[in-house]
C-alpha cells in the first residue's frame, strides 16, 4: 500500500469540490440566461399570464380565472386535465366598482359574472 498522507488527500478533496461548486455555477449561469429569464429582454404584455382568482369546487378540482393580455379565461382544473369553461374581454374594471350596465344579447358576459355564476353552481349547500 502507498503511504498517502491525510492532508494531501483533504487538500484534494477541497480543491475537486471547488471545481465542481464553479462548474455548477457556471451551468446554472448559462442555463438561466438561455431559458429567458434575462433581464434585458422586453415581454410582450399581451403575452403575460396573470391568475385573477381562485375557487376550489373539490378536493382535487378547482376553477381559476386568468387574465392573458385583454382576455380573460375561465378554466376548469383537475388533477389530470385543464380545460376551458369560457373566454371573456377583460375590462380594467375592478370586481369591486359598480355592476356593468345591461348588455346586448348574444355578447359573452362580463368575466366577473362568470365567476358568479360558478360559484353558485358550485356552493355546497347544507
Amino acid at each position: 500500500m502507498s503511504s498517502v498522507s491525510v492532508t494531501a488527500l483533504l487538500i484534494r478533496l477541497v480543491l475537486s469540490l471547488g471545481v465542481v461548486i464553479v462548474l455548477m455555477a457556471a451551468l446554472a449561469k448559462v442555463a438561466r440566461g438561455r431559458m429567458g429569464r434575462s433581464t434585458g429582454r422586453r415581454r410582450d404584455p399581451s403575452l403575460q399570464l396573470q391568475v385573477l382568482s381562485r375557487q376550489t369546487i373539490g378536493k382535487n378540482a378547482s376553477v381559476l380565472l386568468v387574465r392573458a393580455g385583454d382576455r380573460g379565461l375561465l378554466l376548469g382544473v383537475t388533477e389530470h386535465n385543464v380545460s376551458l369553461i369560457t373566454e371573456t374581454e377583460l375590462t380594467a374594471a375592478p370586481v369591486d366598482e359598480a355592476p356593468a350596465p345591461a348588455r346586448a344579447p348574444g355578447l359573452a358576459p362580463p368575466w366577473n359574472m362568470v365567476v358568479q355564476r360558478v360559484r353558485e353552481l358550485t356552493v355546497r349547500r347544507a
